[in-house]
This record gives structure tokens, C-alpha cells and sequence, in this order.
């Protein structure tokens, strides 16, 4: 049904092999004024509802924080942090069991624009098991049960099969999981010593389709992705293994490791190569592009598409694109 294509990978290995991509931390780390304890918790519930903030058919989430104007996961992120500043209880277990749809419509509205946040009952009711789950647990900061744990994210009883027991960590291809195992070990001190594999969301779907280190096989599924319909649950659990399997095959052919071109990947495909066919930045960056100079720079050619030399789709006016999505997991 769907695969990895062996050389499609090997000629990005060798491309990000000349690069030197930017460490895998958040862009704007913020310090809360709570340390490290609580800071792990406000990402252990951003990242819960982080899940299509650029839905198909639907607004972009997006607002203005510290007089910036930010898109996606970026305003997600740094709106609930500077919440957290005046108001610490946001990153508690017991506000989470209470909080609302109207809670996070009235958080995401930023300077008189009403909230663009999505599925906000969704969003509220994954906060409230999120509480539940802390409150079984007995723990006040999601750190305590990574020390329960012997500071172990893999395996038997390790944080990740913790994690599995709140239902927005339920995934089984554990994107919100490797996600919030990334942040917390770069912006929260937490330890990591395994090799894990790399969270993937819809951009990164949406990239690797177009530059063919994942081929499809199967003419309906590939319809399916032209035409940017909902996949089975099946399907969907398939291709994202498939994006997750290739990323993994490109760390250990390039030297970088999965979390570094997690953010690689991420930052450039959801940047240069968004949906819209006719808005992808082949091989040119225009003025307006929003990739981090950081991102911008670590290219063979500094705002031109890293890999628009090898790129299947390169050029080509239809281009895959990631499933219209409704569920919670990524």
C-alpha cells in the first residue's frame, strides 16, 4: 500500500549530510517564572491539543502575542505561555479537569479578534482527561512520574506507555508523545538517553509525499491524497509509520538524529511546500515566507528549497497532499 523509497532517501541523506541544521529546541523558549516542574506540565497540555491548527477547509489558528503576529503551533504555544505568567494556575491538574470551550476560545482571543481555535469542545474535553489522568496518577507535575519511571521513555512501564494513558496521547504512532519527549528534554531539562523515533504531523506527511521518500502504491489511497480526502483509520496509521519509518532511515544515513530533522522537515514543509500547489517555493523563497532565517540558512543555497534537485513533485503544478483529518492525534 505504501512504502519507503530507498533511493528517494538516500539523495535527501545525502543533501542534509552537507547541511547543519539548527538544534531541536523550540524557537522562543520562554521562562515561565515557575521552573522547570511546571514548565513541563504548560507543554504536557499545549501540545495535548495540538493537533490540526491549520485544519483543511477550516481557519488557520492565529493571533498576536508580544505585538507579533504568529500562525499555527506558534500561537498555540507561546499564547498559552504568556498566560501562564500572570496566571501559573493554567498549568495545573485541577484547572485542566474544569476548563472549557469557552475557557480557551476566551485564551486564544487576542487583542479584540475572536479565537480561530478549532474544535474547541474537543480541545477542552482532552484537557479534562489530561486533569484525570494526573489526578489517578497522583501527580502534581508530569515530572514526578518521569522520575516514577526511572527517567525511562521506552519500553515496559517507560513514559511513553504512560503517557498512553490520557487520551490525547493515545496515538499509536505517538506523535504528540515524541513531540512533548522532544520539548521536554530541550526546553525542560528532562533526560534523554534512548534514540527515539520522530513525531510526524500533517506537514511532514504532506512533504515527504512530495518528495517521494514515501510512495504510495495503491491507486485508490492515491486518489485519496490528491483529492485530500479522509483516510480509514488504517490508512492513516500506515502512512505516518511509513513518514515516520523513512525519517528514521534518513538520520542514520545522514548522522543527524530524528528530533533534529523532525524541525528540519517541519519548519521547511509547512513554510515552503504548504498546501496549495501554486503557493510552494520550488526554487525560490519570496519575500514573504515565514521559515526561520535559521532554517533558511542551513540549505545548500540559502532561500531556495533544499531539495528542489531531487524533488519528485518539484515544479509540478498538482502535488500531493496531506488527508483532511478529523480526529485528535496530530
Amino acid at each position: 500500500m505504501v512504502r519507503g523509497n530507498e533511493a528517494r532517501i538516500q539523495d535527501v541523506a545525502d543533501i542534509l549530510r552537507t547541511l547543519d541544521p539548527p538544534p531541536p529546541i523550540e524557537a522562543t523558549p520562554r521562562e515561565l517564572g515557575v521552573g522547570l516542574l511546571f514548565s513541563a506540565n504548560a507543554y504536557l497540555a499545549i501540545v495535548a491539543i495540538c493537533h490540526q491548527t491549520s485544519p483543511v477547509g477550516e481557519a488557520v489558528l492565529r493571533g498576536t502575542v508580544g505585538g507579533r503576529p504568529l500562525l499555527g503551533w506558534d500561537f498555540l504555544k507561546e499564547r498559552w505561555l504568556e498566560a501562564s505568567i500572570s496566571d501559573p494556575g493554567l498549568n495545573t491538574h485541577e484547572r485542566w479537569l474544569t476548563m472549557s470551550a469557552t475557557d480557551l476560545s476566551n485564551l486564544y482571543a487576542t487583542d479584540g479578534t475572536p479565537s480561530t481555535l478549532s474544535r474547541l469542545a474537543e480541545r477542552a474535553l482532552l484537557l479534562n482527561d489530561l486533569g484525570r489522568f494526573m489526578t489517578v496518577g497522583g501527580w502534581h507535575s508530569i515530572s514526578e512520574s518521569f522520575e516514577q519511571c526511572g527517567f525511562r521513555w521506552d519500553g515496559n512501564g517507560g513514559m511513553l506507555e504512560i503517557l498512553a494513558g490520557a487520551i490525547a496521547y493515545s496515538d499509536p504512532v505517538m506523535k504528540k508523545s515524541l513531540f512533548f519527549a522532544s520539548i521536554a528534554t530541550s526546553d525542560c531539562g528532562w533526560r534523554l538517553t534512548e534514540s527515539l523515533a520522530p513525531p510526524v504531523d500533517y506537514h511532514e506527511v504532506r512533504g515527504h509525499l512530495r518528495l517521494g521518500t514515501v510512495q504510495v502504491e495503491d491507486e485508490a489511497l492515491k486518489r485519496k491524497l490528491l483529492l485530500g480526502l479522509t483516510l480509514s483509520e488504517d490508512e492513516d496509521t500506515v502512512l505516518r509509520c511509513t513518514v515516520s519509518n523513512a525519517i528514521q532511515r534518513i538520520s542514520e544515513l545522514s548522522g543527524h538524529s530524528a528530533a533534529v530533522l523532525h524541525y528540519y522537515f517541519w519548519n521547511i514543509f509547512r513554510s515552503c511546500c504548504p498546501r496549495p500547489s501554486v503557493a510552494t517555493h520550488c526554487f525560490s523563497c519570496p519575500t514573504s515566507c515565514q521559515c526561520p532565517e535559521a532554517y533558511q540558512q542551513a540549505r545548500p543555497v540559502p532561500h531556495v528549497c533544499p531539495f528542489s534537485t531531487s524533488c519528485e513533485s518539484a515544479g509540478q503544478n498538482v502535488k500531493m497532499v496531506d488527508p483532511a483529518y478529523a480526529g485528535h492525534f496530530y
